[in-house]
């Protein structure tokens, strides 16, 4: 087997971006994607040129921070003091018909679709800045709609980007089921779960699959986290898994090779 090992959320604050590090230096961690939004996210980009190994993408945040445009230009994406509305605020304000295979239908799409595409596209700017180069692909945060994945897909298109799920699909790759981490997560429940060995659990059910991909969100918690998400104590929990010496065993007995972005057409 084949399996893409994905972190998401680097650059949203210096704790998780931290954590990541440390599972791409001591773990399975080869692709995972910038924020470039948020106070942490200079710093973390300062660290991309270390990891020659990694495929850093942008995770595309519409949810948790400011804008990277101007604010009059994007005014329908944020509240009244400038910050993105969260994906909790979004799914209370506005009707769900229904969920399709991970993009959210709304009876009218909370996004309005051209002050989308222009900060997606000036997040996707703001990468090349930061790290003077393309992101090996780009990848929704959080919540997908019609609208976000269409300016994705469009921006895609204007710089050749890897779009994520379009890309695994294109290479036959299949996401392992993960099944531990619903919404709401409460707190106490995230520090019960046992990350470790729900992985090798699905693995287990995979193991006859030829390719997989695997997206969770290692790191450590530290204040600012708590201010822009709700994924918390999970983020220490996905870290260990990443790192695990159980889990390194499995995919080495299993002859699990370990492959990122790079090594996907």
């Amino acid at each position: 087997m084949k399996l893409l090992f994905q972190s998401d959320d680097y650059g949203i604050t210096n704790g998780v971006s931290a954590g990541i590090r440390y599972a791409i230096e001591n773990g399975l961690v080869r692709s995972s994607g910038l924020f470039v939004n948020m106070p942490s996210s200079l710093m973390a980009a300062s660290y991309i040129n270390n990891y020659p190994n990694v495929c850093f993408g942008i995770d595309i945040n519409l949810v948790a921070g400011k804008p990277v445009s101007d604010i009059s230009k994007v005014s329908s994406l944020v509240d009244e003091n400038g910050y993105f509305y969260s994906s909790g605020y979004i799914k209370k304000h506005h009707k769900l018909l229904r969920n399709e295979n991970g993009v959210l239908i709304f009876e009218e799409d909370p996004y309005n679709y051209e002050e989308t595409l222009y900060e997606v596209e000036n997040q996707v700017k703001k990468f090349i800045e930061y790290t003077g180069r393309k992101p090996g692909y780009i990848h929704t945060h959080s919540l997908s709609t019609l609208n976000t994945r269409k300016a994705i897909e469009e921006v895609a298109l204007k710089y050749d980007l890897k779009v994520s799920y379009l890309t695994w699909k294109a290479n036959g790759y299949k996401r392992v089921k993960v099944d531990w981490n619903p919404k709401p997560f409460p707190f106490e429940d995230q520090l019960n779960t046992d990350v470790e060995t729900k992985f090798i659990e699905a693995l287990e059910k995979c193991k006859d699959e030829e390719k997989m991909v695997f997206v969770c969100h290692c790191g450590y918690m530290d204040h600012e986290l708590f201010q822009c998400s709700t994924y918390t104590a999970i983020r220490t929990k996905d870290l260990i898994n990443a790192t695990s010496d159980r889990v390194k065993r499995y995919i080495s007995d299993n002859h699990i090779e370990i492959v990122n972005y790079d090594d996907l057409d």
